[in-house]
């Protein structure tokens, strides 16, 4: 799938595992969402040219130059997708498995222990979250710019640690779900995802769709939007099903 039925994706299941969250004030329930959304997108910072590698410019990709007119680009200077893809083994792999997901959670955790670790989550819930809002949104978003999805980042963050906030209990969690929906979303492809690495190299794939097919991107992608709908109208107290199945029953009266 491509990033926007990722973002979906992970934005209806966010809604859709709100109740876990009852109680919570209304502005952390929407960090809940926005962080599904935001790491629906995250398994891909294993490769160049994603949405989440294009996120913070060369500190995500990377500089890379042409040394001659037509001529192959080249790394001068590694980013954070070269390294996560160096260890990952490459494009679809260990990002994109159960492992994966552990690390996460683990990474999550132990960064956790620190004022530094803390920033650095946060900072990259913020610019995965910008970076989902700039793919649900139509046209070119400021945040799909580096600097200010950066720039953004790194200040929300360092207010947010001086004002003495910890990472919530559950924010692992829902990092680990958003990105266990993209897994998911991949699975459904024929390219499919190595569960099992680095001990298993087969890949899973549940269904024979292409990830930029017509059926991913005409069918699937527009009723994971239709679905985030549904489950939002109906977490605000209204049924929109129910309205237009009424609507359509007393016009079919008619």
């Amino acid at each position: 799938m491509l990033a926007l039925g990722h973002t979906l994706s992970g934005a209806a299941a966010g809604l859709a595992t709100l109740p876990v969250l009852e109680g919570r004030s209304v502005g952390e329930k929407a960090a809940w969402v926005a962080v599904w959304a935001g790491c629906a997108l995250l398994p891909d910072l294993d490769a160049q040219g994603t949405k989440v590698t294009r996120m913070w410019g060369p500190l995500t990709g990377g500089v890379h130059v042409k040394f001659w007119r037509g001529g192959r680009r080249h790394r001068i200077v590694p980013g954070i997708t070269d390294i996560v893809g160096t260890v990952a083994g490459g494009h679809r792999r260990g990002t994109h498995s159960v492992l994966g997901l552990l690390a996460v959670l683990v990474l999550v955790w132990v960064a956790s222990w620190s004022r530094v670790g803390t920033g650095i989550v946060l900072a990259v819930c913020i610019g995965l979250g910008l970076a989902a809002a700039a793919v649900v949104l139509p046209g070119r978003q400021p945040q799909d710019y580096w600097p200010v999805n950066l720039g953004v980042s790194v200040l929300g963050a360092a207010v947010l640690v001086e004002r003495g906030t910890t990472l919530p209990g559950w924010l692992a969690f829902a990092m680990a779900g958003g990105a266990a929906v993209h897994i998911l979303g991949d699975m459904i492809t024929v390219q499919g995802c190595p569960l099992g690495w680095p001990t298993g190299t087969h890949r899973v794939s549940l269904l024979p769709l292409r990830a930029d097919g017509f059926v991913c991107r005409c069918v699937i992608t527009p009723l994971l939007g239709v679905w985030c709908f549904v489950i939002a109208a109906d977490l605000a107290g209204y049924d929109p099903l129910g309205a237009f199945f009424t609507a359509l029953f007393s016009a079919w009266r008619i």
